[in-house]
């Protein structure tokens, strides 16, 4: 199970659609059934009644998780050195 909070009021559908099969691949991937090749994932809005539902791939790994959603920047200077900085990636 997954929890996504988001201002999901500013985001397109199309938008919405991709945040919701993003979490449902890193949800699948840590799961008992990440071997399969396709994961049913079920999900609803808060202020929803109705549950709907979607096949999504795992992820291969954590690290493809990282490499999909996530760059690493080495330009935050401190004291000891440079730091690594975590963004999000743009898609």
């Amino acid at each position: 199970m997954a929890l996504v909070r988001t201002d999901w009021n500013s985001k397109s559908q199309k938008e919405i659609k991709e945040i919701i099969k993003l979490a449902g691949r890193i949800t699948a991937t840590h799961s008992n059934a990440s071997h399969l090749a396709a994961v049913p994932v079920s999900y609803r809005f808060e202020n929803d009644d109705e549950t709907q539902q979607l096949n999504v791939l795992p992820f291969h790994s954590s690290k493809e998780i990282g490499k999909r959603c996530f760059s690493c920047r080495l330009s935050s200077p401190t004291g000891n050195g440079i730091a690594p900085v975590v963004e999000k990636r743009a898609t």
